[in-house]
């Protein structure tokens, strides 16, 4: 008989920002003032940063034209499957780090996980 294979939750839930195990949630962190990992690539035009560069399997859910080009990472594998879903897990991910950064000015006293944490 089979048995399907699905990680994915059925729910609304932080899954396409933190992932579905605690290991790859801590892979995703920056490891500082509760934030998550980003690339500022373009910061120096002053646009806001990108998911980062899936670069530990990085044909893992990714079609890459170019060796030298990476797709992005984050919480869950489908993230680079079509744009719209890495316009929402860049929002999401810009989103769970303004609001890390802003707790992070009013609790200074808060350490990277706690801000991290905080709902």
């Amino acid at each position: 008989s089979r048995i399907p294979f699905n990680t994915l939750t059925g729910v609304i839930d932080g899954n396409t920002i933190y992932g579905v195990t605690e290991n790859f949630a801590r892979h995703l962190r920056s490891g500082y003032d509760g934030t998550m990992r980003m690339n500022p690539v373009f910061d120096k035009y002053g646009l806001k940063e990108l998911l980062p560069p899936k670069v530990d399997i990085p044909e893992e859910g990714c079609v890459r034209l170019n060796k030298s080009q990476y797709c992005f990472e984050a919480g869950e594998i489908r993230v680079n499957e079509q744009l719209v879903l890495t316009c929402m897990h860049t929002l999401m991910t810009r989103e769970h780090n303004r609001v890390a950064k802003e707790l992070a000015t009013i609790n200074p006293h808060w350490d990277d996980e706690i801000l991290y944490q905080v709902k």
